[in-house]
């Protein structure tokens, strides 16, 4: 999964608009096993009704920022 727009999380003291998470709900035909970044490996919490996905994104850390972010999407 390509993940554009991602915000940034830091202190609300150093940086405006500092946000803690963000969804991203799409059609999605298989029954997800897991959801991790690809660039760290960390898990991402997700939710899957049916066909419906939704997953928890988390934003860049202070001072980081990139273009695209991919998440692995692990299916049974």
């Amino acid at each position: 999964m390509f993940v554009h727009g991602l915000s940034m999380s830091a202190d609300s003291n150093v940086a405006l608009n500092a946000s803690s998470s963000l969804e991203e709900t799409f059609c999605f035909e298989g029954k997800i096993k897991s959801v991790s970044w690809l660039d760290n490996g960390k898990p991402l919490d997700f939710v899957q009704d049916n066909n419906i996905a939704t997953i928890k994104t988390v934003p860049f850390g202070y001072g980081e920022s990139y273009v695209v972010r991919i998440a692995e999407i692990i299916v049974e």
